[in-house]
């Protein structure tokens, strides 16, 4: 028998959790557990008749043989089913929103199915599941439903709050599920008694300061039990506007423990796993086995100590190195570098100590009065506020915010400035787009997490092999001890969010994939690091300030120290200098290329998002990140197009109207042809490239760069079915990928309907070579024969065997992909038999015959194959030497 359980002391989201479970196991049967808090039994005392659920003690222990189990991984959480959770032949189906509470290791031993979503209510998942079946879902339902929404989110308020909770609440509304009656049971009246208690919990309220974070303590004593110490919770911190609030109530002889946070550094569910209770990261809640407050306080202050993070500090959030000018510097001077590197304020620094600062609006002012020849130190402020490298945070926003300033300077202890804070640091910290701690247990020994959104899980990370993690992990270890920072970036981190999210499902992704470090340092003192301490091979290239790395047992490996980036020109390399993280992933083309994670110890698993590109993936835009990024550089175009259709992304309408506008206003001679070529390569080289030339058709890239290609609904699906004939031949072992370019074949079929002359004018534009030329002008020669539809009545297999014998590979599949399903079985024959075919005579056997050496020999070779394929003769020695005789 089946049956749906949720957790002792059942709220909404439980109750609903399992309502929406019965909904998806309709033979099964609810069992409420024998306590509930008090709102959920004020709807159970005016609804039971719909819940239909039994009590525990009904429950006859025999016939259970599955337990659909909801909003609890917890077995001591689940009354007279807690030894069937080590029970494994009882199928057990977790539906859970909290930390991970079994290893994978032993969910499959106690025969444990976990299905776990990182929402703000676990019964958001159930929902998504009722939809995608097309249950239909009564007025009475979508509430209950609602009810486990509001209650676990707070209204859709919490930080825990997801998109797809909104969503889910919005589905419901479409049900015409009642906010009013949920209004009633989430938000209900306080009784007299409750109201004497929260007012002497009120009285109560102490402020203490642990690692930093000011956290707010109430406490009381209650001489029974009651269970309402959340919603008082609640009450508390909206009244008193606190940020992380403790409940610390003694009833008999326990006390009970509830909190709520919304600091995003305290992490109440390691908290509370470490005083032997559980939660989520903004809620939670503990029973001490103690009688004692004082006692209770103490041991809720060394799990705070123990679990909460440390307060970030000025060097957390600075950038680093900062762009600087020397007092004598021109403002003219001045201004071009604020321009180049577009900032509005530089320090002024001699000597290797801080001098002042100049804003943008001193500069400009000065500008107007005809002094862009006067040094900066005229005009500079000298009297500058400054931090310390360990000022926390707190006390740098309110230094901005009291003394109305744009940038405060960080000071070492010998007045040289390590770094600069501005508005746009705060900013960032304050809307999480840096990555909060890990949020349970497991998290923690893995030490493997993400930005915690509603878009991207803290597991994320462990997508990637095992054996690539620990070599990140060495790699961080390392740049730590020479006092540098570490961070991978672009497209890996990219494609770990992408496949995390199931746009992308091979995990070869990984295994295949290229590293690309970057460095907030010396980027090439690292990569020498890092091949010493691997036994690698290294090349430098000193003008770019890059590495490359070869390692035994990884791929390639890219080494750059962080760097600002240029252009001089439009379509030129750009130029390099040294700078922070934040500026390397400015000056990358798109927002879900622009993301790193951090490698060093401390920090190992953080998400750096400063433009979006988790939001990007999401909404499925590709997105550029800077208005004149196709002028600057061209090739981007193609990228653009390239990942739109790789991920069946869109281009969002601002970067549609600026790859447009760079189209009409390119200027043909600012980018090399090999940069194209390359480019165009790439496209080609993607499964996706029917997608990505149909869109380069669409914007006009072709016409603008090979004017020449004339773009056609036949190449578009010769384009797709080439992809498709690759995958499956490779499949069927018909032939090996080693042996073949995707690209080349693609290249074969874009050409396929270019008269010569323009094909020659094309060869020179993408540095074709003279061989490939040669071979591709032969190539047309058999696309005319085709086209000519007589081949279909011949009925030789030799006919075949010379027709593809006269082809590359490559050749042959873009021929097929541009044909009929006729000659693709011809030509898989070809591949699978007859080019495998090796004849019992040579060349050597056919001189000693008495054929006299020269072509000749090769035209009775090839007039053999012909006769052995069309089986008019065998292929053994006796009967081929026969025949050669017989020509004499």
């Amino acid at each position: 028998m089946d049956y749906i359980i949720s957790h002792n002391n059942l709220d909404f989201d439980g109750l609903s959790s399992m309502a929406a479970a019965k909904c998806l196991y309709q033979d099964a049967l609810m069992v409420l557990p024998a306590n509930q808090e008090r709102s959920v039994r004020n709807f159970l005392t005016l609804y039971r008749h719909f819940a239909q659920a039994l009590k525990e003690k009904y429950v006859r222990q025999e016939t259970i043989t599955r337990i659909i189990v909801l909003d609890t991984q917890d077995p001591d959480k689940t009354g007279i089913f807690k030894d069937f959770f080590y029970n494994a032949s009882v199928k057990k189906i977790i539906f859970d929103h909290h930390p991970l509470f079994f290893t994978p290791q032993e969910m499959k031993k106690y025969n444990i199915e976990l299905k776990h979503s990182e929402t703000g209510a676990n019964v958001t998942q159930l929902i998504e599941r009722i939809q995608r079946k097309k249950i239909k879902v009564s007025p009475f339902l979508a509430t209950l439903l609602g009810l486990g929404i509001y209650d676990d989110t707070g209204s859709l308020t919490y930080t825990s709050t997801t998109q797809r909770d909104l969503k889910a609440a919005a589905w419901l509304m479409g049900r015409k599920m009642s906010l009013s009656f949920i209004q009633d049971f989430i938000r209900p009246q306080l009784g007299y008694e409750q109201m004497e208690i929260l007012n002497r919990l009120i009285d109560s309220l102490e402020v203490h300061k642990i690692k930093g974070i000011s956290i707010s303590f109430a406490f009381d004593e209650l001489d029974s039990y009651m269970g309402d110490l959340a919603m008082l919770a609640h009450k508390i911190r909206d009244l008193e506007n606190i940020s992380v609030l403790f409940l610390v109530v003694k009833m008999g002889s326990s006390v009970h423990v509830v909190a709520r946070s919304r600091a995003e550094i305290l992490n109440l569910s390691r908290v509370f796993t470490t005083l032997g209770g559980g939660g989520h990261p903004t809620a939670a809640s503990a029973v001490l086995k103690t009688a004692s407050l004082k006692k209770a306080f103490k041991d809720i202050c060394c799990a705070l100590e123990k679990e909460a993070a440390n307060p970030r500090c000025a060097e957390d959030i600075m950038t680093s190195p900062v762009k600087s000018i020397n007092s004598l510097c021109t403002v003219s001077a001045a201004k071009q570098l604020m321009i180049k590197y577009n900032i509005s304020g530089l320090p002024v620094v001699d000597d290797d100590r801080l001098a002042g600062i100049i804003s943008r609006g001193d500069i400009d002012k000065a500008v107007h009065h005809n002094l862009s020849h006067a040094p900066v130190k005229a005009f500079m402020t000298t009297h500058v506020i400054v931090v310390s490298p360990k000022t926390p945070v707190a006390e740098v926003k309110k230094l901005l915010l009291t003394n109305h300033i744009a940038r405060v300077p960080v000071i070492d202890g010998h007045n040289r400035m390590t770094g600069l804070i501005s508005g746009t640091d705060l900013l960032r910290l304050i809307h999480d787009d840096l990555v909060s701690l890990p949020l349970s247990d497991m998290d923690d020994n893995v030490n493997y997490h993400l930005k915690e959104s509603g878009t991207v899980s803290t597991s994320a990370l462990k997508v990637l092999p095992a054996e690539k993690l620990n070599f990140f992990r060495t790699a961080g270890k390392i740049a730590e001890a020479i006092n540098m920072k570490l961070f991978i970036a672009g497209g890996l981190v990219r494609d770990i969010i992408l496949f995390y999210k199931g746009i992308i499902r091979d995990p070869g992704v990984f295994e295949n994939s290229d590293t690309d470090f970057v460095v907030q340092g010396d980027g090439i003192e690292f990569a020498r690091q890092l091949s010493e301490k691997f036994k690698g091979k290294i090349k430098i290239h000193h003008e770019f300030q890059t590495a490359a790395v070869t390692i035994p047992g990884h791929n390639y490996i890219d080494i750059a120290t962080a760097r600002f980036e240029y252009y001089s020109r439009p379509g030129a390399l750009p130029d390099i200098e040294a700078g922070s993280i934040r500026n390397d992933l400015q000056r990358r083309d798109f927002s879900i290329n622009a993301m790193a994670i951090s490698l060093n110890p401390d920090t190992f698993g953080r998400l750096l998002d400063y433009f979006e590109g988790q939001n990007d993936i999401d909404s499925r835009n590709i997105r550029i990140l800077h208005n004149l990024s196709f002028i600057e550089d061209p090739t981007r175009l193609f990228r653009a197009v390239r990942f739109a259709a790789r991920y069946e992304f869109r281009i969002e309408p601002r970067t549609l109207s600026l790859i447009k506008g760079a189209i009409e206003n390119y200027d043909t001679g600012s980018i090399s042809h090999g940069r194209l070529k390359a480019e165009l390569m790439l496209v080609l080289r993607e499964t996706s490239a029917g997608a990505a030339c149909r869109l380069m058709d669409k914007y006009n890239v072709f016409s603008r760069f090979w004017p020449e290609i004339n773009f056609s609904l036949k190449i578009l699906s010769a384009l797709n079915r080439s992809s498709f004939l690759i995958e499956k031949w490779s499949q069927s072992k018909a032939l090996k990928k080693d042996d073949l370019k995707p690209e080349n074949v693609k290249l074969n079929i874009l050409f396929s309907n270019v008269n010569d002359e323009n094909f020659l004018l094309l060869a020179q534009k993408l540095i074709l070579s003279k061989k490939y030329v040669d071979r591709f002008l032969n190539y047309k020669k058999v696309l005319k024969e085709i086209a000519s539809g007589e081949f279909k009545k011949i009925s030789k297999e030799s006919f075949y065997y010379d027709l593809f014998y006269r082809l590359s590979l490559d050749q042959i599949v873009a021929l097929c992909s541009l044909e009929n399903g006729f000659l693709q079985k011809k030509a898989y024959k070809y591949l699978t038999e007859y080019s495998k075919i090796v004849l019992a005579v040579n060349g050597t056997d056919i001189i000693k015959c008495g054929i006299s050496p020269g072509p000749g020999v090769k035209r009775i070779l090839k007039s053999l194959m012909g006769w052995v394929i069309d089986k008019e003769i065998k292929n053994n020695y006796r009967d081929l030497i026969n025949k050669v005789s017989s020509l004499k």
